[in-house]
């Protein structure tokens, strides 16, 4: 909740910006120089903040994006540390037909299983 006011404040002043990201990598990177200044904004803020201003605009990423959670379930899944991004080509085919952000949302379900 004290993240929220600050980085209200500093998306605001992008929003122009954040209206004319072609895709969601631009997006995402938009906002996360936009929240260098927040403090307490880490990567699953972030990332949460860009897949919903994505969905506001139509814009999903087309690669898995890694933060905490994701990261864990990332590594059981890959058996190996993920990158940043990972292509969903990356993982095993059963995940195959999940779109990014879904996929994304298993891995940090995916943590905590086995």
């Amino acid at each position: 909740r004290s993240v929220s006011p600050n980085a209200f404040a500093a998306l605001s002043r992008v929003l122009a910006r954040l209206m004319v990201a072609p895709d969601f990598s631009s997006l995402h990177c938009e906002i996360e120089n936009a929240l260098r200044v927040v403090p307490g904004s880490g990567p699953l803020f972030l990332y949460d903040t860009a897949l919903r201003f994505g969905a506001y605009r139509d814009i999903f990423p087309i690669h898995v994006y890694m933060h905490a959670g994701t990261k864990e379930g990332a590594t059981r899944a890959l058996r190996r540390p993920p990158k940043l991004i990972e292509p969903i080509t990356a993982f095993p085919p059963a995940f195959g037909s999940l779109q990014a952000h879904e996929l994304e949302n298993l891995l940090c379900c995916y943590r905590e299983c086995v």
